[in-house]
């Protein structure tokens, strides 16, 4: 069997249909698809098992909730696939997406793609991400200034990877936040070379209302933990320090720049706000980041959070938004 899909499943059984049939769909036909519920209280386990009924390449596994991590995990352990794909469940590939990723297969253990945006009809909406790559010292360089290529469901993988032979990479269960991109800082640690199909394969989908009414203040000790882990592990060849510190920066400045968004984002008065902004200001990376005039627009937020001129910040992202 050529391919495994991985698909963890909580709560969506609005969106589920069309990413189960996105693969089954496929041009490319030798696959096992692997859904594994999560613990839904939705009717997700049945869309699951009705397709399940229809066709014998579906395997279906219910869990009580582990979240994205060991979700994900569940499925790698029954894979019996060569190479390894992950799709959340309310994403989708496209039609062709296997069978262009098979004829990269011979070349590579490790074969990246990129996604494109849909929205909740399963429209396409916006262009293409892309950002092209030639070898995996510069998708290294890219990684650690970006969380852009660390996503799970943008690469294959081969078995290899996770049954031993070249290691044991699993998701990580003590963090909900950013597991993606420690999994892909381990994957890096091993990976010799990659393959890039500079083509959108992935339907990533943008939900919309999706605001959120209060804001973790654990989370960025998971931001913490994960900037911690890829500044550790990740070795970078032909790289002096000036360099990786500049690139480490940049990822500092998206990460701290990012959090400050969602706050701004919050369904909360401005109190309430005003206290995750503090609580957010303490950590010890949001103190670290320089101004990047390359990285301008996400610097100027970070700045004007590092400064705690935090009303400013919010009536910058008020007019922004309209």
């Amino acid at each position: 069997m050529k391919f495994s899909v991985i698909v963890p499943i909580y709560n969506v059984e609005q969106y589920l249909p069309f990413c189960i049939e996105s693969v089954l769909n496929q041009s490319f036909k030798d696959f096992e698809l692997i859904l594994v519920n999560d613990g839904s209280t939705d009717n997700s386990l049945s869309v699951c098992k009705k397709y399940a009924d229809k066709d014998s390449r579906i395997v279906v596994v219910d869990q009580e909730n582990k979240w994205l991590s060991g979700a994900r995990n569940s499925g790698i352990k029954l894979a019996k696939g060569d190479y390894l794909i992950f799709i959340d469940g309310d994403d989708a590939i496209k039609q062709d997406a296997l069978f262009k990723i098979n004829q990269k297969t011979n070349e590579c253990n490790f074969i990246g793609y990129y996604y494109t945006h849909i929205n909740e009809n399963n429209e396409y909406i916006g262009a293409d991400f892309i950002k092209p790559v030639s070898n995996i010292d510069e998708y290294k360089r890219d990684f650690l200034s970006s969380d852009f290529f660390g996503s799970a469901w943008i690469k294959c993988v081969h078995k290899s990877f996770f049954n031993g032979e070249v290691a044991n990479i699993l998701f990580d269960e003590n963090t909900r936040y950013a597991e993606d991109q420690i999994y892909t800082c381990d994957l890096l640690k091993k990976v010799k070379n990659i393959e890039i199909i500079n083509e959108a394969l992935y339907l990533y989908r943008q939900r919309a209302g999706s605001i959120m009414k209060t804001y973790n203040p654990n989370k960025i000790k998971h931001v913490e933990y994960f900037l911690d882990y890829i500044n550790e592990n990740l070795v970078i060849e032909n790289i002096n320090n000036k360099l990786r510190a500049k690139l480490f920066n940049k990822r500092i400045i998206n990460s701290c720049s990012t959090e400050l968004i969602s706050i701004c984002k919050l369904d909360a008065c401005k109190k309430e706000k005003l206290q995750a902004f503090k609580n957010l200001t303490k950590n010890k990376y949001f103190k670290l980041g320089k101004f990047d005039k390359s990285n301008l627009k996400l610097s100027v937020i970070y700045m004007l959070g590092k400064m705690k001129m935090f009303g400013i910040l919010m009536f910058v992202y008020k007019i922004t938004k309209g």
